[in-house]
């Protein structure tokens, strides 16, 4: 037999998993996961050995240039696009 706290535990959990597969929430987290994929591509090429300071700026160069494009729309196989995709081809 579940007790009630169990009972409790799994209506919060499927109240939230509720709120989370709104596609406006499952849309921003893959906005997020690729913003947070360009900062860590970009922290790697800091870590490498031997990293110069003009590999610096020029990996800075492609992570702000990767981000000003996702301000206008997805970034191309990013989790964002294949989600959108996704759900075009539900329609």
């Amino acid at each position: 037999m579940h007790s009630t706290a169990q009972r409790a535990e799994a209506v919060q959990a499927q109240g939230f998993l509720n709120v989370w597969k709104d596609d406006y929430n499952v849309l921003l987290l893959c906005l997020l996961a690729d913003i947070l994929l360009v900062f860590r591509r970009l922290e790697k090429s800091f870590q490498k050995d031997g990293v110069l300071v003009a590999d610096v700026f020029s990996a800075r160069k492609a992570a702000v240039e990767k981000l000003e494009m996702m301000a206008d729309a997805a970034f191309p196989n990013g989790k964002e696009m294949h989600h959108l995709q996704e759900m075009r081809s539900l329609i």
